[in-house]
């Protein structure tokens, strides 16, 4: 899963969808549940910190972990499902994804608006990617009653 998504979950969301559209750099799509609701949104993402976000904030950022047994491994901020417990470089980024996925929770709308607005720019530049985007959408739609 993307960064961005681990950070909209981070920040407290269920993230139902999730869908990149583009190469090097493109646009991406989220179906979510926050607080009961289907909310959905639409961001944009690039090959490196100037032009994206993530990049921007997180770099490419990891540090090693040594358990128990003396076993080492790499954890990375998109990575939190392998967070460990009382590793303090693990807690920063959790809280860091979470303000992070925050800033944009702040923007998500109902799944239709969003909907509506992929369908109208998809027309109006003739954009493949958004088309793309728009029929993720539409299926996590679907697949979650929305």
């Amino acid at each position: 899963m993307s960064g961005y998504a681990e950070a909209l979950k981070a920040a407290g969301a269920e993230v139902l969808g999730f869908e990149m559209a583009g190469g090097w750099q493109g646009n991406w799509v989220a179906l979510l549940r926050v607080g009961g609701e289907l909310k959905a949104l639409t961001g944009y993402y690039g090959s490196c910190s100037g032009c994206d976000a993530y990049q921007a904030e997180f770099g490419f950022e990891s540090h090693v972990v040594v358990d128990h047994g003396g076993a080492e491994t790499w954890h990375e901020p998109e990575d939190p499902d392998h967070f460990v417990a009382g590793c303090a470089k693990c807690e920063e980024w959790r809280q860091k994804l979470a303000a992070f996925g925050a800033k944009y929770l702040a923007d998500a709308e109902a799944p239709s608006t969003v909907l509506d607005t992929l369908v109208r720019e998809a027309n109006e530049y003739e954009d493949e990617e958004r088309r793309n985007l728009v029929k993720a959408l539409a299926g996590f739609m679907k697949a979650h009653h929305g």
